[in-house]
């Protein structure tokens, strides 16, 4: 006889494990992949910083597409204006515009507090002796330098 057995998300079809069996499997695995309390800190920072600096990263990339979007829309409803288009029909492109315009400030305050929450990060490890080791890395030192550039764009 075989039985389904639900437990975490996970459904097996078994004949002979209990269900205690299959719970006990994720904490097992946990317990052979654990490292030293100093090594899993280090590589939670890293990862930490890794993500934070990839969320800059796309919402950079998202204000360049964004700015792209928008100048190509303002020069097709000029090219519309100039070819005497319908005024409904520039009048619904004018509303794309606005759409593009209006989303741009939204990415800008994504930026900002993304920026913030990377300097946070970047300034508790300048400023912990725990975290000496993490300083050497290359993933800070990137982190580092695109907080600088970010900090620079934002005071010009």
């Amino acid at each position: 006889d075989s039985y389904d057995i639900k437990k975490q998300g996970r459904t097996c079809r078994c004949a002979e494990q209990s269900v205690n069996q299959v719970a006990a499997e994720p904490a097992a695995m946990v317990l052979k992949s654990r490292r030293t309390k100093a090594e899993s800190g280090t590589t939670q920072e890293i990862r930490d910083l890794k993500v934070k600096a990839g969320v800059i990263k796309r919402i950079l990339s998202d204000l360049a597409v964004c700015d792209t979007e928008i100048s190509k829309q303002a020069a097709k409803v000029e090219a519309m204006k100039a070819e005497g288009a319908d005024s409904y029909d520039i009048k619904k492109q004018e509303e794309v515009l606005t759409e593009f315009s209006s989303s741009r400030p939204a990415d800008e305050d994504r930026l900002a507090k993304a920026v913030e929450d990377l300097e946070k990060t970047v300034e508790e490890v300048r400023e912990s002796p725990d975290f000496d080791d993490l300083k050497e890395t290359e993933e800070f030192k990137a982190a580092a330098a695109l907080l600088d550039e970010q900090l620079a764009a934002a005071a010009q």
